[in-house]
């Protein structure tokens, strides 16, 4: 899961966006990167709470994208949870990192 990088910064972290420029860096595709950009606006910029978020990242996105896929292990694995987006970011702000 090295190429999926989400950016956070400061002191108390709070996510921005997707790496775009790291992940095209890395060698991913415009396709795999505007899954990964779909998957996290889903799962960090929706209405929702954080699982069902999860769930219907997973039903909608993992078929279609290993990135995704190891997106979603990963967040599942957690032990001590994820950051949260920074505050009043919303799901059509652009972040370019």
């Amino acid at each position: 899961a090295k190429d999926l990088e989400i950016s956070g910064t400061g002191y108390r972290a709070q996510l921005v966006g997707i790496n775009e420029l790291g992940l095209r860096r890395a060698g991913l595709s415009v396709e795999r990167i505007a899954l990964l950009r779909n998957a996290y606006r889903d799962l960090f910029l929706s209405d929702t709470t954080r699982l069902l978020a999860l769930e219907r990242t997973e039903q909608a996105l993992v078929p279609k994208s290993q990135d995704v896929f190891e997106l979603c292990q990963f967040i599942r694995g957690s032990k001590s949870g994820v950051c949260r987006p920074r505050a009043g970011l919303r799901a059509t702000d652009p972040y370019e990192g």
